[in-house]
């Protein structure tokens, strides 16, 4: 038992006997700091994305909290809007996580909730996207078409997704290997420049007023928003429709509306107008990645298919 209390009052003295203001476990790494600071210094936007969203790789070993206010530090300090806004979303997703009531700060970034959707449809050899669907006549309420199980309708969603992320898996089932659509429609008091964001599970197509806006045939996973479609919209009423096209994962997307400088757009919403889609003249339009390309870096195709925090 003495040498015991000796062994625990030896290794006590040597504890005091470190520099208080110096610990040894004060330069423990911070890869996820670091990611954020990288994505703070980069000298371009697309660097500075794919910093900032390499740094989801590293949330599993990071404090929550802490991290929440660093993403939260890095959307008042960057110079890049596109990057203060996928800091803020993911600081939001982190408190929510954490149990906080984020909807309004979501709302406030543009993410649009409040859709009509239908299906699921048959996506037998992945062709679904590109193979026409009865919905692309035009929404009608009281449609009913065949689906992929049984005869399906258009339903009106709530508009309380928390996060901004419409989960249509939810309420069209089964939603694997399946096509699936979604409309809404808006009111604008005025004319004004357009952005539309949009990220989606699997495949998808995007309409304005039945015209093809955006294709991205590729799956990047739903987080966030960072296809980016710029507009010069009319005064009066819109109507969007999503078609998605599924394999084996989830069927979701999130979609904001929002001007150039940030601001969200916050119009009227209604129900969408019946308005026939139509194909484009040639290929369909390709959007631009969050950062003005319609080709992201390599780096920032890679982090956006591993994303821990993907919806």
């Amino acid at each position: 038992m003495a040498t015991l209390r000796s062994l625990a009052w030896a290794m006590l003295s040597l504890l005091l006997a470190l520099p208080l203001s110096a610990p040894a476990w004060s330069a423990a790494p911070d890869p996820f700091g670091d990611a954020l600071a990288r994505s703070q210094a980069a000298p371009s936007e697309q660097e500075a994305l794919a910093d900032l969203l390499s740094a989801a790789t590293w949330l599993p070993y990071a404090s929550p909290r802490q991290a929440a206010k660093q993403y939260a530090a890095l959307a008042e300090a960057t110079r890049f809007g596109a990057v203060a806004d996928f800091a803020r979303y993911a600081e939001l997703r982190l408190r929510f996580e954490m149990g906080e009531r984020v909807q309004s700060e979501v709302a406030a970034l543009g993410f649009v909730t409040r859709f009509w959707a239908i299906g699921p449809f048959a996506n037998s050899g992945d062709d679904g996207l590109s193979r026409p669907a009865p919905p692309e006549e035009g929404f009608r309420a009281d449609a009913v078409y065949p689906g992929a199980v049984v005869p399906v309708g258009w339903q009106e969603l709530g508009g309380d997704a928390e996060t901004g992320y419409v989960d249509l898996g939810q309420r069209l089932v089964p939603s694997e290997s399946s096509v699936a659509f979604a409309a809404t429609g808006f009111k604008l008091l005025k004319a004004e420049t357009v952005r539309i964001g949009i990220a989606a599970d699997g495949g998808y197509r995007l309409w304005l007023d039945g015209k093809p806006v955006a294709e991205r045939d590729k799956d990047w996973g739903g987080f966030f928003a960072r296809d980016v479609v710029e507009l010069p919209l009319t005064r009066g009423r819109h109507t969007l429709m999503i078609k998605l096209a599924s394999a084996d994962g989830p069927l979701g997307f999130h979609l904001r509306l929002y001007r150039p400088d940030g601001s969200p757009l916050a119009p009227e919403f209604v129900q969408p107008a019946t308005v026939a889609t139509t194909a484009p003249a040639a290929k369909w339009p390709v959007p631009a990645f969050v950062g003005g390309s319609t080709k992201p870096t390599a780096s920032c195709r890679a982090v956006v298919a591993s994303l821990v925090i993907d919806r």
